[in-house]
């Protein structure tokens, strides 16, 4: 008995004094890039009349800043049918909120950010999605462990 716990001990010494080596991994960087996340949403049951595009900057892998929001920018977005401008209000937090946007299903809708005097431009068309009439669950044909002793 003896035996096994200087063994232990010996086992457990060896991996707390062993060494580690620091390996420093060199990242490429770039110049911070602007990062939109833009998405129109209607929830059902609802006007579907606010909705909310997120602004920030790309940082670097390592670094650990925290507040990276664009607050200096203008955001709209246009129905391509009708010219109808919808302006995202800037909230100084990167955050461009509207609460007067009136969605249309199957309209194409253009985003126009502009920032650091270039224009960014992307185009969509708001789609439904698929009701769901049924959802099963089955535990037919699933996987069984056996054990053999």
């Amino acid at each position: 008995m003896k035996k096994y716990i200087r063994n232990i001990l010996i086992i457990t010494a060896i991996l707390y004094t062993s060494c580690t080596d620091v390996i420093d991994v060199d990242v490429p960087t770039a110049a911070p890039r602007l990062v939109i996340e833009a998405s129109i949403d209607w929830e059902k049951g609802t006007t579907g009349n606010e909705q909310t595009i997120k602004l920030s900057s790309s940082t670097p892998f390592f670094d650990t800043t925290s507040n990276n929001s664009v607050i200096d920018a203008s955001v709209k977005v246009t129905n391509n049918l009708t010219n109808q401008e919808f302006i995202f209000a800037n909230q100084y937090n990167g955050e461009y909120i509207t609460s007067n946007f009136i969605p249309v299903l199957n309209q194409s809708y253009t985003l126009e950010v502009i920032y650091n005097n270039e224009t960014y431009l992307a185009e969509e068309t708001l789609i439904s999605v698929v009701d769901i009439d049924e959802i099963t669950q089955s535990r037919e044909g699933c996987f069984r462990s056996q054990y053999l002793f």
